[in-house]
């Protein structure tokens, strides 16, 4: 009887483990936080709105993203929950757009965050990079 509580508890433990190994960061990435980083950066964002028909507002994994003009550039934030959501919202937008033609853009991801930024002037690249890094 011992021997079958103790297997039962060594079981639970290794199950327990493996589970935690694989759970995400629990530190998820507010809109608050990349607004903030990209001003840090010395970069404006200004409130447009953009043409529905634009391949970069339209909802990804259930998510909308808001949408800013840096520089006259159409720029997209997603707020995903978890990093896996992320991935299939960038899934989704391969399979949304692999027929059509799209202006060049720079795609920025860190954990549950993911950005489209028509691409724009190379200083401004750069700073968003920086301002996406040290989200992490």
């Amino acid at each position: 009887m011992f021997k079958k509580i103790l297997l039962v508890l060594i079981t639970a433990l290794i199950l327990g483990a493996c589970n935690q190994k694989d759970a995400e960061p629990t530190t998820a990435i507010t809109l608050e936080e990349v607004i903030t980083s990209i001003s840090d950066q010395g970069l404006t964002l200004e409130e447009v709105d953009l043409p529905e028909n634009n391949a970069f507002i339209q909802d990804l994994n259930g998510v909308s993203p808001t949408f800013y003009s840096l520089k006259g550039t159409p720029l997209s934030i997603y707020i995903f929950q978890t990093v896996n959501d992320r991935k299939e919202g960038i899934e989704e937008f391969e399979k949304s757009t692999e027929t059509g033609e799209l202006e060049r853009f720079n795609t920025f991801t860190i954990k549950n965050v993911l950005i489209f930024y028509v691409e724009g002037e190379k200083v401004t690249n750069k700073k968003l990079t920086s301002a996406v890094s040290e989200l992490n």
